[in-house]
């Protein structure tokens, strides 16, 4: 063998018992990446199918907060209505002139009866806020102040009965929190299935790496092992391809869900408020 210092690797491209030392950078990094894209053009299918189980997993992961605010809606708007009852329970009876909430449901009911012949025909049973707001426009008189507080839950306020006392709607709350942990679960499945799917798509091109290293290798002239030591050659085989397969493992994984994810958050902010979206 030829007599030149011997460069010394270790089984992992480090010295002969040290640590694994970075890889280089390739010196024609296109041409480099152009062949790992033929590698993996096989795999290109998984690959696809692992993008659109990402696409899901975002898309599920980005309802949550949607969902989760249904919950939270669902729980304020039941403790609004419960406060204004409570005024109304206070107040009503002594404006109506009678002693109970039933009582003045009845009273309401003949009025806006009376006020409104043409309309379909209240009891106490089914007179509710709303109509307690429209008599109040037409009397005066009816507390009805406390109502308007209600703000963004308005709308279930002016639905309430006024013979019946409202409570938060605990069932509504537990729906909602049982779609969000199926939502949750599901999200988990796909982000494992593409992260299966994808690591299944690194090790095949691990596995080719290797494969067509070791045919090149059994090709080489002897010089070639004159002048390249045997810790190289292991590095080749081991280190380099590892390397390799860390990437694609962790950083296309990374790449897929990064991406789907910026797109989805990205369509989540224009349906809010474009103009929000395009100020931010």
């Amino acid at each position: 063998m030829a007599n030149q210092p011997a460069r010394r690797h270790g089984p992992m491209g480090g010295g002969p018992h040290g640590p694994m030392m970075p890889g280089e950078k390739p010196k024609e990094f296109k041409k480099t990446l152009g062949k790992l894209i033929r590698y993996m053009k096989s795999s290109l299918p998984v690959v696809i199918i692992a993008f659109l189980l990402a696409i899901g997993s975002v898309i599920l992961t980005l309802n949550i907060p949607n969902i989760s605010g249904d919950a939270t809606d669902t729980l304020i708007g039941g403790v609004m209505q419960k406060q204004v009852y409570k005024k109304l329970e206070e107040e009503l009876p002594a404006a109506t002139g009678t002693s109970s909430m039933l009582e003045a449901a009845e009273a309401l009911a003949a009025q806006f009866n009376a006020a409104n012949p043409d309309a379909v025909q209240r009891n106490a049973y089914t007179i509710t806020v709303a109509d307690l707001v429209a008599l109040s426009g037409e009397n005066g008189g009816l507390p009805t102040d406390n109502i308007k507080s209600a703000e963004k839950y308005l709308d279930g306020v002016l639905q309430m009965p006024l013979y019946e006392k409202p409570r938060i709607d605990i069932d509504a709350i537990l729906r909602i929190l049982i779609l969000m942990m199926v939502l949750v679960g599901l999200s988990g499945v796909l982000s494992y299935a593409q992260s299966f799917l994808l690591a299944g798509v690194a090790q095949k091109i691990s596995y080719r790496f290797r494969r067509d290293i070791d045919l090149k290798i059994s090709k080489l002239p002897l010089k070639f092992y004159d002048t390249t030591s045997n810790g190289e050659v292991l590095s080749y085989l081991t280190n380099d391809v590892d390397n390799i397969s860390t990437t694609l493992n962790q950083s296309l994984a990374q790449l897929v869900t990064a991406v789907t994810t910026l797109v989805g958050v990205l369509v989540m902010m224009l349906r809010s408020s474009w103009i929000l979206t395009l100020i931010a």
